[in-house]
């Protein structure tokens, strides 16, 4: 688990899930909350690196299952905020 905390802590989202398929191959199924924000956290990462297109692409292709649901997430002043992913995904075919 320590392996997962690191990855996260580097911005390396996309290793963590094979780490966690290997660990426990139904975890992500089973708790889709859990998915969401690992999904999340990746577009967010895109977009830190500036890689906007490929964050995108990523919202597009991984963030449409989650259409209904709400992210908490902390704005450049460090204040909680609240996002749709039905925002995101609209967001991502308007660029």
């Amino acid at each position: 688990m320590l392996v997962i905390r690191q990855l996260i802590q580097e911005g390396k989202i996309q290793d963590v899930f094979p780490v966690i398929k290997l660990i426990s191959p139904t975890l992500l199924e089973d708790n889709p909350k859990l998915s969401l924000m690992l999904h999340a956290q990746q577009f967010i990462e895109y977009i830190r690196s500036g890689d906007t297109f490929q964050a995108i692409e990523y919202a597009q292709n991984h963030l449409n299952q989650f259409d209904k649901e709400t992210i908490y997430s902390l704005n450049s002043l460090g204040i909680p905020v609240q996002t749709s992913i039905e925002v995101i995904n609209v967001l991502s075919f308007v660029l």
